[in-house]
């Protein structure tokens, strides 16, 4: 059993989204606004390896805001085993859980396996792998596989619309 089974359910809650967002992934990110002849398909994945790294340490932090940046407006986060969270404002409620919970993350790191950059929306599939700690347990490993949407903003940034992922076996 793994140690977050044995966690209540708000902090289950934050085990998954943790585990799996995943992603991906924050606001702000350096890319061409749409239609700029400066974006690139390498500019791209350059913005959104920076972005995992930044949600990484993010979740590391427990740093929910930074989190949230990942997100656009119109987000639907869809975790495992639950209905799907609509709306900016509800991934905020989801994930308050986050800010008090003992269980940590201790390192996160997402491997990109398909992106495809379609105008301005990029579908990206991969896995986050990383190392967690529930309160009196040893460190453990998880890998979660996920499948994001982005949307290029307005003003060229990228976020993420639409959000899933779930857990995988580590071996």
């Amino acid at each position: 059993m793994r140690s977050y089974e044995r966690l209540k359910a708000p902090t289950k809650a934050c085990l998954v989204i943790f585990g799996g967002i995943i992603a991906t992934l924050i606001a702000g990110l350096p890319a061409a606004p749409a239609g700029d002849a400066g974006s690139s398909p390498t500019a791209d994945r350059s913005a959104f390896d920076a972005a995992h790294q930044a949600f990484a340490a993010a979740e590391v932090r427990k740093d929910v805001d930074a989190m949230l940046q990942t997100w656009s407006d119109d987000i639907v986060l869809m975790p495992p085993g639950k209905d799907p969270v609509y709306g900016k404002e509800s991934v905020a409620k989801y994930l308050d859980p986050l800010r008090q919970s003992k269980h940590r993350v201790l390192s996160e790191r997402f491997e990109t396996t398909d992106l495809r950059i379609e105008g301005d929306i990029a579908y990206e599939v991969g896995h986050v792998i990383g190392e967690e700690q529930a309160p009196g347990a040893a460190v453990s490993k998880y890998r979660t596989k996920y499948l994001s949407v982005w949307k290029r903003q307005a003003d060229g940034r990228w976020q993420i619309c639409r959000d899933m992922w779930d857990f995988l076996k580590v071996e």
